[in-house]
């Protein structure tokens, strides 16, 4: 008798397919989940060039709003991507630089966003922004 329900437990095949999914849907979720964090960083990373360009644009031609970079920086940030992805440590604005081979005066932005969005991977994004400078 017991040999009869081995040799029938080795030959069924019924919940073969959950096991299987169970192996696969951790992979498969991993993957998912990886994607949707690299759009995420790909969108930060943008986002935060856009303000990055607005913001040096905005204090090369010397505008009332851009009297502290800095904070329009951080405000600029907070709208376009979320609250709090950067400070006001995080940009640094340079004033009658030169810009990589680009002959003229420019007026230069760097902003880095040290975040840990998720446990394992730290999100590092780094934007730099040069506009021609009046100042």
């Amino acid at each position: 008798m017991r040999h009869g329900i081995r040799r029938s437990l080795r030959h069924d095949l019924r919940g073969a397919s959950s096991v299987e999914f169970a192996l696969v849907s951790v992979l498969f979720l991993l993957v998912i989940f990886g994607v949707i964090w690299l759009g995420f960083s790909m969108w930060s990373r943008s986002a935060l060039q856009m303000v990055a360009n607005t913001t040096a644009r905005c204090h090369a031609i010397a505008a009332p709003q851009c009297s502290n970079t800095q904070k329009f920086a951080v405000d600029l940030a907070s709208r376009w991507v979320f609250t709090d992805i950067i400070s006001s440590g995080d940009v640094t604005v340079g004033n009658r630089v030169s810009c990589g081979a680009s002959p003229g005066v420019f007026s230069k932005v760097v902003i880095t966003a040290n975040r840990n969005v998720t446990p394992f991977f730290p999100l590092r994004i780094s934007a730099q922004a040069c506009h021609p400078s009046g100042v």
